[in-house]
């Protein structure tokens, strides 16, 4: 049996190129090796788990660090273009997400990530803008908590007493205008809030306003001040 040939530098070059983008069998046919000699050689030069190479992460790993479903992911962040890629070992073929890329894509479709389920951290080092869209994203999940009867029962109460404006609604309540506004819809009651007076919005206002959307807010937060006439 003859002596298995010491492994070039060209050889070592290309098994960590080509580790985590193709099959170890395509790579141990590449280099004319076998196997398992590709997988040993790739533990003693310190790569990892071949489908944990390079800063990409499995859809499974994915969708637990975000808080959501396989399938619900899929369906949803991968149809509004969220790359996908896909790596295989000599067992199976790995669907993964690279870890850029979605903070990429995430920073383009802010209103669609539920950042505030996005563990701190979990996903490595966060861009800047993350820490704004998280504190965006508790409000959101702040205004979609149901409305108990005792708060139904407090708002018709001040509604009767003619003294407070939507905005001061929202503030007591805990809740948004547009949340306010809907619930009023929602129950039916003839009683409405007081009309604050009309106030024109600045330029300062209007570029502050967009900023915030920007940045992930939703239309009917209360970091906005609506004039209602």
């Amino acid at each position: 049996m003859g002596k298995t040939p010491n492994w070039t530098k060209e050889e070592v070059e290309y098994l960590n190129e080509s580790w985590g983008t193709r099959s170890i069998t395509a790579i141990a046919r590449h280099l004319g090796r076998s196997v398992e000699a590709c997988r040993q050689k790739a533990l003693k030069t310190g790569l990892k788990r071949h489908i944990h190479s390079g800063e990409r992460i499995t859809f499974s790993q994915f969708c637990d660090a975000i808080g959501k479903s396989y399938s619900w992911t899929k369906d949803k962040y991968v149809r509004l273009g969220l790359p996908i890629h896909y790596q295989a070992s000599i067992e199976h073929r790995y669907a993964m997400i690279d870890i850029d890329e979605f903070w990429k894509w995430a920073e383009t479709h802010k209103d669609d990530v539920d950042f505030s389920k996005i563990q701190k951290g979990i996903l490595g080092k966060e861009p800047e803008w993350v820490k704004e869209a998280r504190h965006a994203s508790y409000i959101k999940c702040k205004r979609r908590t149901p409305w108990t009867k005792s708060e139904d029962e407090r708002l018709i109460q001040m509604l009767k007493s003619y003294r407070y404006t939507y905005p001061e609604l929202a503030r007591i309540l805990n809740r948004t205008e547009g949340a306010v506004k809907r619930r009023v819809s929602t129950l039916g009651t003839k009683y409405r809030p007081v009309r604050r007076d009309i106030k024109m919005w600045t330029d300062e206002e209007i570029d502050r306003m967009l900023e915030l959307r920007a940045k992930g807010y939703g239309w009917d937060s209360e970091q906005y001040q609506y004039a209602w006439l």
